[in-house]
């Protein structure tokens, strides 16, 4: 997800019983409380999908690494459009 408002990006992960557009949903009126709260609104900017649970947590356990950090700039680059323009 993205935060425009703030140009972070963080991972979620989604599953059958609640997908993207429920979690995005979730996110953007501040569930759970913390870091969401504070960085909202959202958007998906990039996913991806596994088979099992237990591939997509790992998954998402490596992107908040600083090695698939460095991944998923690389994937990002040049994201948003806007991104080093002055408005």
């Amino acid at each position: 997800m993205y935060s425009r408002a703030f140009a972070t990006v963080t991972t979620i992960q989604a599953s059958p019983l609640a997908p993207f557009a429920q979690r995005l949903a979730e996110h953007n009126r501040g569930f759970p409380k913390g870091w969401s709260s504070r960085n909202r609104p959202f958007e998906i900017i990039y996913s991806e999908e596994y088979p099992s649970e237990t591939e997509a947590r790992s998954r998402e356990h490596f992107l908040k690494t600083s090695e698939g950090r460095r991944w998923l700039q690389g994937k990002l680059a040049g994201y948003p459009p806007e991104a080093g323009v002055d408005s």
